[in-house]
Formats: C-alpha cells, structure tokens, sequence
C-alpha cells in the first residue's frame, strides 16, 4: 500500500483564478442545488474509483470543491464494485465508477438517482517492452488476450471487481481463455497504481487504464503494447446514492458536488489535467450531457 499512496501524490497545478470568484461562482451553484434552505451542511462522502486517486485528480477536485463550498469531503478510492457496494450501503453519498451494467443495476435497484457522464479515457494493455507474448502483433484485444495465454506470459489481474477488472474478465471470455489456476496469472486484489508496480517487478502484462499508466509510465520497464482507441473506451459517470432509500445520506452536498463537476471550469480543468504526462491530458471531459436535456 506503501507504493500505491507515494503513487497518489502525483499532482498538477493549474491556473485557478482568485478565491474570490471561486467563492461567487459557487454561491450560485449552491443556489441551484438547494434554493430553499442553506448550504448542505456535514461532511460528504465519496467513494471513487482507483484510478481517479492514483493519477492524483480525486486529489484535486476535493480540494478544489472544499475551498470553493466550504463542504468537508471524505473520499474513498476502491474499486468500482466496491464504491457501489458502499453506495448500496448508505455508506456514500455518491460514486464516481466506470463499469456501467454495474452502474445501471445500482440505478435499477433504487439505490443510484441522477448519472451523469463526466469524462473518459481508454483501457490499454502494457507490458514489457520486449513484449514476449507479440501483444503488439494482435488486431483486436481479444486477440491480445489469446496471445498472453497462449505464451503463458505473465499477467497481473486487479482481481477486486472495479471496472477494470470487470473489462479484463470480458476480454478473456471474448478470446476464449479461462485464467483463474494458470500459473501464469496473478491476481493483486490492488488498485490500479499498485497493479501497475506488481507488473513492474514480474515484467508482466496487464490491463489498465490510460490515465494512471500516464501517472506511472515515466522510468517504467513496461511500455503500452495494445492500444486501439475507443475500442476500450474506458467512461466515467458520476451517481448520487437515493435518498428516498436511504434518508441519512447527505443529498444536499451530493447536489452541490454534482454541480460542481460539470461546471464549465471544472471541464477545462479535466480537459488540461495531466498534459505534461505520457500520452495526456490524462481524461477527456465529456461534460455531462444529462444534466443539458
């Protein structure tokens, strides 16, 4: 875990303009979200995905968001089946994942309200830079997949249900491979950072998102030997936890929240985010079409 947190201190500063009009500007938004009462009050709890806090953006949005609201936020970084599990629970006041059929039963069960999409990458897969297993000779990423098994090459699962993890499953089933008991697959039961460093030190393959490999990548013995673009569009979206099934969460400040994530600036905060890592910007922004209908 040691390895996982020096990795989330990764950090970039960005032109932010003055407190003060980050406090105006969020005055209204306050407004919005809560026009007949005052300001949320309490701490907020989000849970996030990995990835969010390993490139160091879960880090930035906090912040940025508590000095603006003035709203204290405790967030969790766990895989996306387990935000959603804490969602369920009463236990979040909101999720940021990126698996959507888990997402959709979270909305269909009654315990998810208001999503919104608020920017993507990719998954890719990375391995050594000698690439053993021809990865990089593969048309599709089910062909990738078929390739590693088929060279019992060495392969780090995140194994802990997030959304990468449901994505690697899908591509295995896709080439035809069952990989649990190989000697060759490994599962970290990790986060994406830690995954990463895990591959690092067996020169072994593994799926990750673009975003934390960008985080990671510089001085790496890995390179990225599948990449195909929106093949492995990798979405984010952003789900309240209901409050009519669960009254104690704190629906005011997961509103003010939800505001603020898919202000113009907080966009062009994404959009420029990561620009001097490998491959960034790290996310694009996708500026929450739900909330324009």
């Amino acid at each position: 875990m040691k390895n996982a947190q020096a990795l989330a201190v990764l950090s970039v500063v960005f032109a932010a303009g003055t407190a003060a009009a980050r406090q105006s500007d969020f005055a209204r938004v306050n407004r919005q979200a809560a026009p007949n009462g005052p300001r949320p009050a309490g701490d907020f709890v989000l849970a996030s995905t990995t990835s969010l806090r390993d490139t160091g953006l879960l880090d930035v949005l906090v912040k940025r968001f508590a000095e603006s609201s003035g709203i204290k936020v405790k967030a969790i970084a766990v895989g996306t089946g387990q935000a959603l599990a804490l969602a369920r629970a009463g236990e979040a006041d909101a999720v940021v994942a990126h698996s959507k059929a888990d997402e959709e039963k979270l909305i269909a069960d009654g315990y998810g309200i208001d999503p919104v999409t608020l920017m993507y990458n990719r998954f890719i897969v990375v391995g050594p830079k000698t690439d053993p297993a021809n990865v990089k000779g593969a048309g599709t990423a089910a062909g990738a997949f078929a390739r590693i098994a088929g060279a019992g090459s060495p392969f780090v699962s995140r194994g802990d249900k997030s959304g990468t993890h449901v994505c690697e499953l899908a591509m295995w089933a896709a080439a035809g491979v069952k990989p649990d008991g190989e000697k060759w697959y490994v599962k970290s039961g990790s986060g994406m950072g830690q995954t990463l460093m895990i591959a690092k030190e067996k020169a072994a393959y593994t799926l990750a998102d673009s975003a934390t490999w960008g985080a990671f990548a510089t001085g790496s013995n890995l390179a990225v030997v599948f990449d195909r673009g929106d093949e492995l569009k990798n979405v984010y979206r952003y789900i309240r936890t209901n409050e009519a099934k669960l009254p104690k969460v704190n629906a005011g400040a997961a509103r003010c929240f939800a505001q603020f994530l898919c202000a113009k600036e907080t966009m062009e905060l994404i959009r420029s985010y990561g620009a001097d890592k490998p491959g960034g910007p790290l996310f694009v922004p996708m500026g929450c079409p739900e909330n324009r209908r």
